[in-house]
């Protein structure tokens, strides 16, 4: 159905999204002019106009005014879901349009099943420019699309271990302050300089005076430490954020290698955190087939972080490197998505990933409690598992997200102000008991019976477990009769006793 046959037509089933201007011209094409933003567009009410379907199909024809634009058509669905309300971007393609003729753009979106519709919108957006063009219509049609099929893949036939496996992120930025090759250390150190931050710092961390810390030279020891806190609290293995073979942030996975904890406490990676070289590529092929890494009925678990945005070829070259090292079995892909939205856990059933899970749980206002906090992300979790015939889950565990120190002293890779503050010690027992009953009620013979816990540390970004100083009033550590730091492991020992109770009950 054509929706520029008339004016009126127009009047009532579209109007300017995104503060646009639209004028309809002599010849009858539609200008939309004055846009402030890229999804400024002329926008059309699909559900109104057409009543409600299975799914939509629109197309735009269209050019510029001047120069050319990148374009593509969304839907805009916003649906109710077992009584809950969400909305839903459903990309169409994407077309360069110029000033030379018309091209037309297409999108087609399916409607969740199980859920009721709300609206459907759809419009156009051009990709983020400094100049956002001009854009004349020369026809806008949209039609009901009720055999709009999805065809998802089988999940994966596994075998999984008879005990679930706890694992924990690691984000080793705590490497030598005086390392001058990369500043990542110095500027996590200054976030946690503050005397108010110090009790959150690690527990290999220097206080060198007021308002001062940092770290130093890291060593074989400090990991092997750290390991062993992390075995004997239950943890099976850490989830390395794996980057560039020479960065200084590998130095922790390098120490996991030649660690006498690595038989014990097994490591994995989550990729997609940083580039992948050829080097680094290799190396992490290499080290999936050793004893030491984690698997999954054999396949290597690799965790992918912001999982929506990498392609089927970027997984593709991993398990071609893996099998050509040597892999028993090709590599089990959990995606992390965060988002609390049911599309998008239905759009990750794609068949690239074996399993969905997330990296942490963002907070949804400055100073949320962790109460609310984890209670949201039990709610996402229980949300993942209605695809669970579609698709494994990996819930997570997150011991917070306070990440005041950075908002205090920014760092260069991230910004934001919606923070929760830190649990108590009892929150985080009582959330990590919820997640593993959930599991427990929740698992199939076909599921990875893996947890993921963010996180061992993430100090500065405020989710860790990784024991941190003991200090004073003044942000001064305090030390035993032998003269060394006392450690805080609340938060640890909060995991490690849910964990026990957890084990406890299945054995």
């Amino acid at each position: 159905m054509d929706v520029l046959t008339s004016h009126e037509r127009i009047q009532k089933f579209t109007y300017g999204e995104g503060e646009a201007l639209i004028t309809q011209t002599a010849d009858g094409t539609i200008c939309v002019s004055g846009r402030k933003q890229p999804y400024s567009s002329l926008a059309v009410c699909v559900d109104k106009l057409l009543g409600k379907h299975q799914g939509y199909r629109t197309s735009y024809t269209l050019r510029t005014g001047q120069g050319k634009a990148h374009i593509s058509v969304y839907h805009k669905v916003t649906f109710l879901f077992e009584g809950k309300e969400y909305c839903y971007y459903d990309a169409g393609e994407r077309k360069l349009v110029t000033d030379d003729g018309w091209t037309k753009v297409n999108a087609c979106c399916r409607i969740l099943n199980g859920s009721e519709i709300i609206s459907v919108v759809a419009y156009f957006m051009q990709d983020k420019q400094k100049m956002l063009a001009d854009i004349f219509i020369k026809e806008l049609s949209t039609e009901p699309a009720s055999k709009v099929e999805t065809h998802y893949p089988e999940r994966k036939k596994i075998h999984p271990p008879e005990n679930i496996a706890i694992g924990a992120i690691r984000w080793d930025a705590y490497f030598s302050t005086d390392q001058q090759k990369r500043n990542i250390s110095n500027q996590v150190a200054r976030a946690l300089s503050p005397n108010a931050y110090h009790t959150r710092a690690p527990f290999f961390a220097r206080v060198t005076g007021e308002n001062r810390l940092d770290f130093s030279t890291e060593t074989q020891e400090q990991f092997d430490v750290e390991a062993q806190f992390a075995y004997e609290a239950g943890f099976d293995y850490f989830a390395y954020c794996w980057y560039l073979n020479e960065h200084p942030m590998s130095y922790a996975r390098r120490q996991h290698l030649k660690s006498c904890w690595r038989n014990r406490l097994k490591m994995c990676a989550v990729i997609h955190v940083a580039a992948m070289d050829d080097e680094t590529l290799a190396e992490l092929a290499e080290t999936m087939i050793q004893d030491y890494y984690f698997k999954i009925d054999r396949h290597p678990l690799v965790y992918v972080y912001d999982a929506r945005h990498l392609s089927q070829a970027y997984l593709d070259s991993i398990t071609e490197a893996a099998v050509k090292a040597g892999a028993e079995k090709e590599p089990y892909y959990v995606g992390m998505c965060a988002e609390v939205n049911p599309c998008i856990i239905e759009e990750m059933c794609d068949g690239r990933y074996d399993a969905v899970g997330a990296y942490s749980f963002p907070a949804n206002a400055p100073g949320e409690t962790y109460e609310s906090l984890y209670k949201r992300n039990e709610e996402r979790i229980r949300l993942q598992y209605k695809f669970s015939e579609r698709i494994g889950v990996v819930p997570l565990i997150t011991c917070g997200l306070d990440f005041r120190p950075r908002i205090d002293n920014p760092v260069s890779w991230m910004c934001g102000k919606n923070y929760a503050f830190t649990g108590t010690s009892e929150e985080i027992h009582r959330h990590a008991s919820n997640v593993l009953r959930d599991m427990s009620n929740n698992l199939s013979d076909n599921d990875p019976k893996t947890v993921l816990v963010y996180a061992w540390n993430e100090h500065d970004e405020g989710g860790w477990c990784c024991p941190t100083l003991v200090c004073d009033e003044k942000g001064l550590p305090l030390y035993d009769a032998n003269g060394n730091t006392l450690t805080d492991q609340s938060h640890l020992d909060a995991l490690a006793h849910a964990f026990k109770e957890y084990k406890n009950k299945v054995s």
